[in-house]
């Protein structure tokens, strides 16, 4: 059986999505495309074997030649194409944020269980990751004890030119959000936002450092830098009591700048992640044609994730220490 994808969206990401399902995920066809950009879709179609392209977001959904879809499209569209998936009981897999209301978000809570099936699934494709899923099993499985810190980088080459200084929380520091919760199996329950006062030819506060407490009693500190130059980098180490569990693209000291550096560090995300794209993908595939639910993050997921980021941003903007209550997952959920 192959489960025909419809996409929503073929913006760098969504053009990237279409091509992991027509190329590197068995079992699935890119059948139906949209964007509101024209010259977006038809540039694509050529990488493709000839999906109908759409005229709008619900049309595609509603086709029925689109047993699947990924939502792809700007931040703010995203509840409305959701809700429509579910209202029609087809599977969907929506980019981060689900939305960075957490109103929206409990919309497409409540519709989800109202049909009784979950059929949502959020793009925090770290948790496919084969590194972070190593530092998981490695933490589940070995001697080393409880977490008692969790450090993490998160670099980018340089931030757009829309950039605002809450992407910071919004977009970047709420992939950390997922993966900390994920890995660790807790609930974050406090949030500090440091901000650097050094760079002053920037429109935004650059770099900043979230300092988060977790319920579990574990301590996460994360920079983000959204103009590292050097390249875009990702990583993790994980300080337990019996031992430390280290990611890292490199074994060896190394001074990083100007592009200059010993290790291949992208320019953006993709490659980092590339493995963790197609993992994602495929499982989200593989949980349709076995009609079990999906190993990714959830609704719920997504919508706490988002509600953390709105205690960040209350963070960052009054410059205290936010309390962050711990909500009650619906059994649904489990």
């Amino acid at each position: 059986m192959t489960v025909n994808v419809g996409i929503i969206g073929l913006g760098i990401m969504g053009a990237d999505h279409a091509n992991i399902i027509q190329s590197k995920v068995s079992n699935a066809k890119v059948t139906s495309i949209y964007d509101k950009n024209i010259n977006q879709a038809q540039r694509i179609i050529e990488t493709l074997d000839n999906p109908e392209i759409h005229n709008s977001g619900l049309e595609l959904i509603n086709s029925n030649k689109v047993d699947a879809v990924m939502v792809v499209s700007p931040d703010d569209t995203h509840v409305e194409f959701v809700l429509e998936c579910i209202k029609l009981q087809k599977p969907v897999l929506c980019e981060k944020p689900l939305s960075h209301s957490v109103k929206e978000c409990n919309d497409v809570i409540e519709a989800e269980q109202k049909i009784g099936k979950r059929l949502v699934q959020v793009g925090f494709m770290r948790r496919f990751c084969p590194t972070y899923q190593e530092m998981k099993k490695n933490y589940n499985n070995l001697d080393v004890g409880k977490a008692l810190l969790l450090h993490c980088v998160h670099r980018m080459v340089s931030a757009p030119s829309y950039f605002e200084s809450v992407m910071s929380i919004r977009s970047a520091l709420v992939h950390e959000f997922d993966i900390i919760r994920w890995l660790l199996e807790t609930e974050i329950v406090e949030i500090q936002i440091i901000k650097s006062s050094i760079r002053k030819d920037l429109d935004f506060v650059d770099p900043i450092m979230a300092i988060i407490k977790c319920a579990n009693g574990a301590i996460v500190d994360v920079e983000v830098n959204a103009n590292a130059k050097y390249g875009y980098d990702v990583r993790a180490e994980l300080v337990c009591e019996k031992g430390t569990i280290l990611m890292s693209p490199s074994r060896k000291n190394e001074l990083l700048m100007n592009n200059e550096h010993s290790f291949s560090y992208g320019k953006d995300w993709r490659p980092r992640f590339a493995d963790a794209y197609r993992n994602q993908n495929q499982a989200w595939i593989n949980s349709i044609l076995n009609n079990t639910t999906s190993e990714g993050s959830s609704a719920w997921d997504g919508m706490i994730s988002s509600f953390i980021a709105d205690k960040g941003v209350q963070a960052f903007e009054e410059e205290k220490t936010v309390t962050i209550p711990v909500k009650e997952k619906p059994n649904f959920y489990n």
